[in-house]
Order: structure tokens, then C-alpha cells, then sequence
């Protein structure tokens, strides 16, 4: 006899049993599904970072026309990334700021975040409140589109969805606050240079001015023209640069604005009508196949080896 016949023989003999204990599982599993667990629901929203305006590009083009390029560090080129939203989104000052957060839940009552997750186990610590917190977000970017999935899974309905909609808002500000710390010196520095060559351009234009009425007829002697190229031309770098600095002063106000809020909401938060889990049928089928398996291992194996050892 192979084994298949003989788990056939196994199966015949204990039907009854077999079919009494799988369906006893089962029934615990959609009891516990679906009254017992904790269910739990998730909100989705999709955001886009908006890229630089032709604006701006055109500022730049035109000081490239004083054959100098405005600057542009990595950092900056980092700041207009999607892969740093994503990375803001799990940071300690994001999270902390929405733990402290107050919501109302779908009962009609309000509660903070960090409450609503310390309810039923009040020793965690503030660390633990944050990994806690950080599982039930997921954040991802399609590198290929640039379009960033935002998931947030709670246990409410109206609070998954207001956490998430929160947690937009936060990052916005969070990435505004940087992008401002980065750009207020550099523009205090710039505004200060054009101060200064604004005077110096003042400046050398008085001191042509007062050479060609010293020398109204330097155009006769090649010294006195030499010198007065000379301070032309000392004059057009001046002019350059600070035209430059302008150009680029004017492109940084415009890049403030187009930062203070760069999350494009492609689809807002929804309302989650549904659970996310547990997902009762799911496990109902899992019961019934880890169920069924091991009542026939008992009654082939177990209660068989049982049953030589007391003969």
C-alpha cells in the first residue's frame, strides 16, 4: 500500500472527525475575523512634486548670458528630489509633530494621536509610541512618473484618512522650513553684495564721467584712451556681476514662492468604506487548509503511533 492509499484509508475511516474539526476551526476563525480582531483601515492619497517653473528657467538663461551660470548645488538639485519627501515622511520631527496631533474619530469623540495609540498598552515610551507609529505608514515613489503613494493604516476610519491628509501638510511645512534655512543666507549675502556694487558701479561711473571732463580731448593721446579703457572696462565687470547678482536675486524670490508648498495632491486621502483587515475570508481559507492538514497528520500519524505503542 503507497501512501497515497493509505492517506485515502486515513481520510474514509476519520471523515467524520476530520470534518468535524476543520469545520470547528473555520467557524473559530470568521467568529474571531469578524468580531473579535481589531480591524483595522487604509487611507491612500497620491502626490506629485512640482518641478521648477519655465520662469525661473528663463531668469537663468539670461544671466547665462554675462557668461555666468547661477549656481547650483547638489544639495538644491537634492531639495527638488521626490526621494526627499519620502525620506521627511518617516523622519523623529515628522512623526512627533503628528503623534501630538488632535483628530476626531469616527464615534464623534477627539483624541491625539499619541493617546489614541497608547489606549490600550499605557506603558509604551515615547520611542516605542514612534516605531508604533511609523509601521502604520508606508510611503512610496514611482521613479519612473515621480508620483508618491501615501498609505496610512489605522484603526478608525475618519482618523486614517485625517492622519494622512496631517501627514501631507507636515511634510510640506517640514520640507518649506528647510528649503527656507537653506536659501536666507545665500539671499542676505546676495542683497548685501548687490548694496555694495551698486555704490562701486556708482562709483566708476563718476570717475568716467570726471576723467573725460579732465580730458576732453583724450581721444588725441593714446595714454589718456588707454586709461579710459581701462576704466571702462572695470565698469563692465562691475555692471556684469551686478546684474548677474540681480537676475539671480529675482529668481531666488520666485523659487520661495514656488517651494512653499510643492506637494501637488494628485488624489486626495480617501475614506475608507472598507477594512484593510483582517480579511476574514482570507483567513477562513488558511484555517481550512492548515486544519485539514494537520487532522489528517494527527489520525495518520500521531494517533496511529499512539496506538502501536499501547498494543
Amino acid at each position: 500500500m503507497n501512501i497515497i492509499e493509505y492517506l485515502i484509508k486515513i481520510i474514509k475511516s476519520n471523515f467524520q472527525s476530520i470534518f468535524k474539526i476543520v469545520s470547528i476551526s473555520v467557524l473559530i476563525a470568521f467568529v474571531y475575523s469578524y468580531f473579535l480582531a481589531e480591524k483595522t483601515y487604509m487611507s491612500e492619497s497620491k502626490l506629485f512634486v512640482s518641478g521648477e517653473s519655465s520662469s525661473v528657467s528663463e531668469l537663468k538663461s539670461l544671466a547665462m548670458q554675462y557668461g555666468v551660470s547661477l549656481p547650483q548645488s547638489k544639495l538644491q538639485m537634492d531639495l527638488s528630489s521626490p526621494a526627499l519627501f519620502t525620506k521627511l515622511t518617516k523622519t523623529k520631527t515628522v512623526l512627533i509633530d503628528l503623534n501630538n496631533q488632535k483628530f476626531s474619530l469616527t464615534s464623534g469623540d477627539q483624541t491625539s494621536l499619541k493617546d489614541h495609540l497608547n489606549k490600550n498598552n499605557s506603558e509604551l515610551n515615547d520611542t516605542e509610541l514612534l516605531m508604533k507609529l511609523s509601521s502604520k505608514i508606508s510611503i512610496s515613489l514611482d521613479k519612473t512618473s515621480g508620483i508618491i503613494t501615501l498609505i496610512t493604516i489605522m484603526n478608525d476610519r475618519l482618523l486614517a484618512q485625517q492622519s494622512n491628509k496631517k501627514l501631507i501638510e507636515l511634510v510640506n511645512t517640514r520640507f518649506t522650513e528647510i528649503k527656507r534655512s537653506q536659501t536666507i543666507h545665500k539671499r542676505k549675502f546676495v542683497e548685501s553684495r548687490i548694496k555694495e556694487l551698486g555704490q562701486e558701479l556708482k562709483d566708476s561711473e563718476i570717475e568716467i564721467k570726471e576723467f573725460k571732463e579732465l580730458n576732453r580731448s583724450f581721444s588725441s593721446s593714446p595714454q589718456l584712451t588707454l586709461e579710459l579703457n581701462t576704466l571702462i572696462r572695470a565698469n563692465r565687470v562691475i555692471e556684469t556681476v551686478y546684474l548677474m547678482l540681480k537676475e539671480q536675486l529675482e529668481a531666488m524670490k520666485l523659487q520661495e514662492v514656488e517651494d512653499e508648498k510643492p506637494l501637488v495632491i494628485i488624489d486626495p486621502p480617501n475614506y475608507p468604506h472598507l477594512k484593510y483587515a483582517p480579511i476574514t475570508s482570507q483567513n477562513m481559507i488558511y484555517t481550512f487548509i492548515l486544519s485539514t492538514f494537520f487532522s489528517i497528520y494527527y489520525f495518520a500519524v500521531i494517533r496511529n503511533s499512539i496506538s502501536k505503542q499501547n498494543n
